[in-house]
C-alpha cells in the first residue's frame, strides 16, 4: 500500500526462547520383587505411552493419511517437526492435541492450528511459528518481529468517510482480540477458570463512562427472541462454526460468555467468545476514522485494568495464530454486485491485503453482492498501519465498483470514456477513430441497432481484447468502416486487401481421408466440431427482442408437443 509504511518483520540474529518445556518422557513400570535379578533374564521393561501422545499420534495419523487436505498444518507438520513436539506440554497443560485437534477433524481447514494457551508459542514454536510465517506473508528465514503498540494519534488521522452518500458502504466494524495474561485459552479453560474471566471483565467494563457506557447481558439466561435478535443483528455470536467447536471454542457453553453495549450499540465486547475478549467499535456508513477513535479510547480505558497477554516477538497473544500482533480487524460490509461479478475480485483483495468474506462470518458465502471486508495482515505491521492499509484498500475497491457501475447515457460518452482509457489495448480502441466514430454514430440498421450496441461491451470491459460485437446481420455492412479493419486485424488479413471468403464446402464425406489419429484410445479421449449459424431474419442478443425469442420458444415447443401431431393428422384426414 502506498501510504503504508514497510512494518519490520524480521531479525537477522535467531532470538533465544524462554520458555517452560515440559517434556514427557514415557513412564517406565517399576520392577518387582520377584523380578529376576539377571539382566539377562530380565523381561523388557512396559513402556507406559501418555494419553496426550497416543492422542497426538492418532491425529497426526489422520491428518497425514488425508489426500485433499491443503492445510497450513498439514504442510508444516512433518514426521520430524512432531516428533520434536508431540509429548510436550505448556505450564497450564497445553498439549498438541489441544492445537491441531481442529486441524486434524476438519481436513478441509485453511490454517488448521491453534494455541492450547499463550504459553504455546514457545513451547510448539517448531510447528507454529512455520504457520505464523506462511499465513502472515513474513520471510521464512528470519525470525518473527512484531512491533510495538501504535495506534497512532487519533486526533489527527486522515480517515475520512469514504462512503459519505451511503450508496456502498453498508457499515463499519474495527475489532480487537485480547487475553487476559494468566489463563490458557479454550480449549484446556476450566469451568471455574471461565468464570473468573467474566468476573473480572465486567467489572473492568462496568467502569466505561460516556459513549462507552453500557450494560452487560450474559447469555446464561439470556431468552431466545433476544438473542436471535442480536445475532441477526450481527451484534451477538453464536456456537455454529465446526471449526471453533473442534478446537473446543465451545467448551461448557453458555456459561461464562455474555456480550456489552452501550446504548447506541456503537461499542460491543464479546466475553468468552473464541478470544477472552472481543473489543468491538462498529456503526453504520463508511466513517472509519470516528469507528477507529472510538476503539482506541475502549482499549486504552480497559488496559489501566486488566493486564493482557503479550509477546515481544508476536505482539498479543490469541486463540488462533491468524489474530496474532495487532489483532485488529477493520471491516466494512460493502455492497459491491459488479465487482464481485468480474474476474477481477479476487486478484485485486489480494493485491491489496484484504479478506473479503460472507456477512455472516468466517466460512459464509455473500449474499446480494454484499460483502465483509477487511485487512488481513496484522503482524508485523502496526495498528494505525493495519487500519490505513485497510481503508486504501477500501477506497480502491469503492473506485472499481464505480467504474463497473458506469452505464453511459449516450454513443458520445462511450466514445470518450474508450478514448481517455490508457491501459485499454483493445482492437476496437485502435481502430475506432474520430473520423469514423463521426461517420458511424447516427446510422441504425434496419432492426435499429447502433453503434452504440456494438461497442458497449469493449466500453465498458476496457481490458477486451476486441470490443466490439455485430448487433445484427446487417451491422457487418452499416458500420463496416469499423468492423472491417477490426476484421482484418483479428484474422491477420491484410490491411489493403478486401475481405473475401469462399462459398460453403464440407468436401465429399464419403470419400474423406481423415482417418482415426488415435485407434487405440491411448491419447485422445474425445473429438468435438461445431458452427454457428444465425437466422437471417432475426437480430443478435444485443437488440434481439424479448417477445421474438419467447415466440421462436413457443412455436417450437408447439410443434414438438405430441397433440400437435395428433390435431394434424386430424385435419389431414378431413374428418
Amino acid at each position: 500500500m502506498a501510504d503504508t509504511e514497510t512494518p519490520e518483520v524480521a531479525q537477522t540474529e535467531t532470538e533465544s526462547k524462554e520458555t517452560v518445556e515440559q517434556d514427557v518422557s514415557p513412564e517406565v513400570a517399576p520392577a518387582t520383587e520377584n523380578s529376576a535379578p539377571d539382566a539377562e533374564n530380565a523381561a523388557p521393561p512396559v513402556v507406559e505411552v501418555p494419553a496426550h501422545v497416543t492422542e497426538a499420534e492418532e491425529l497426526f495419523k489422520t491428518l497425514t493419511s488425508a489426500t485433499e487436505c491443503h492445510s497450513l498444518l498439514r504442510k508444516h507438520l512433518t514426521q520430524a517437526v512432531f516428533d520434536k513436539v508431540k509429548a510436550k506440554k505448556t505450564a497450564l497443560g497445553g498439549t498438541l492435541s489441544d492445537c491441531i485437534r481442529s486441524g486434524c477433524e476438519n481436513l478441509d481447514s485453511g490454517v488448521g492450528i491453534y494455541a492450547s494457551d499463550p504459553e504455546a508459542y514457545k513451547v510448539f514454536a517448531d510447528i507454529l511459528d512455520p504457520v505464523i510465517k506462511d499465513y502472515h506473508k513474513l520471510p521464512e528465514k528470519k525470525n518473527i518481529h512484531h512491533p510495538s503498540l501504535d495506534f497512532g494519534d487519533v486526533e489527527k488521522h486522515k480517515l475520512e468517510d469514504l462512503d459519505p452518500e451511503g450508496k456502498v458502504v453498508l457499515s463499519t466494524r474495527i475489532r480487537v482480540g485480547r487475553s487476559q495474561e494468566g489463563y490458557g485459552f479454550p480449549p484446556i479453560l476450566s469451568l471455574e477458570n471461565r468464570k473468573e474471566l467474566e468476573s473480572k471483565a465486567v467489572e473492568a467494563l462496568n467502569g466505561l463512562s460516556d459513549e462507552l457506557k453500557g450494560s452487560y447481558h450474559p447469555l446464561t439466561g439470556m431468552d431466545e427472541e433476544t438473542q436471535a435478535k442480536l445475532v441477526a443483528d450481527h451484534f451477538l455470536f453464536k456456537d455454529d462454526d465446526r471449526f471453533l467447536k473442534a478446537a473446543g471454542g465451545y467448551n461448557d457453553w453458555p456459561t461464562g460468555r455474555g456480550i456489552y453495549f452501550n446504548e447506541n450499540k456503537t461499542f460491543l465486547v464479546w466475553v468468552n467468545e473464541e478470544d477472552h475478549l472481543r473489543i468491538i467499535s462498529m456503526q453504520k456508513g463508511g466513517d472509519i476514522g470516528a469507528v477507529y477513535k472510538r476503539l482506541v479510547t475502549a482499549v486504552k480505558t480497559l488496559e489501566e485494568k486488566l493486564k493482557f497477554a503479550r509477546d515481544d516477538r508476536l505482539g498479543f497473544l490469541t486463540f488462533c495464530p491468524t489474530n496474532l500482533g495487532t489483532t485488529l480487524r477493520a471491516s466494512v460490509h460493502i455492497k459491491i454486485p459488479h465487482l464481485a461479478a468480474s474476474d477481477k475480485f479476487k486478484p485485486l483483495c489480494d493485491k491489496l491485503n484484504l479478506q473479503a468474506r460472507g456477512i455472516h462470518g468466517e466460512h459464509t458465502e455473500s449474499e446480494g453482492g454484499v460483502f465483509d471486508i477487511s485487512n488481513k495482515r496484522r503482524l508485523g505491521l502496526s495498528e494505525v498501519q493495519a487500519v490505513q492499509e485497510m481503508y486504501n484498500g477500501i477506497r480502491e475497491i469503492i473506485k472499481q465498483e464505480s467504474e463497473l457501475a458506469w452505464r453511459p447515457e449516450n454513443v458520445e460518452q462511450m466514445f470518450e470514456h474508450l478514448s481517455k482509457a490508457k491501459n485499454c489495448k483493445s482492437l476496437l480502441k485502435k481502430h475506432l477513430s474520430k473520423d469514423i466514430f463521426d461517420k458511424l454514430k447516427d446510422k441504425k440498421t434496419s432492426h435499429n441497432a447502433t453503434l452504440g450496441d456494438c461497442i458497449l461491451s469493449g466500453v465498458l470491459n476496457l481490458d477486451s481484447g476486441v470490443g466490439l460485437y455485430a448487433a445484427d446481420p446487417e451491422s457487418y455492412t452499416e458500420f463496416a468502416p469499423l468492423f472491417d479493419p477490426v476484421i482484418k486485424d483479428y484474422h491477420k488479413l491484410k490491411a489493403s486487401d478486401a475481405i473475401t471468403h469462399p462459398a460453403s464446402d464440407f468436401g465429399d464425406l464419403e470419400k474423406l481421408t481423415l482417418g482415426d489419429l488415435d485407434p487405440e484410445g491411448e491419447m485422445i479421449v474425445s473429438t468435438r466440431i461445431r458452427v454457428g449459424r444465425s437466422h437471417k431474419e432475426f437480430a443478435f442478443p444485443p437488440v434481439l427482442q424479448k417477445e421474438v425469442c419467447v415466440g421462436t420458444s413457443l412455436i417450437r415447443l408447439i410443434i414438438s408437443f405430441p397433440v400437435f401431431y395428433l390435431f394434424h393428422n386430424y385435419l389431414s384426414s378431413g374428418s
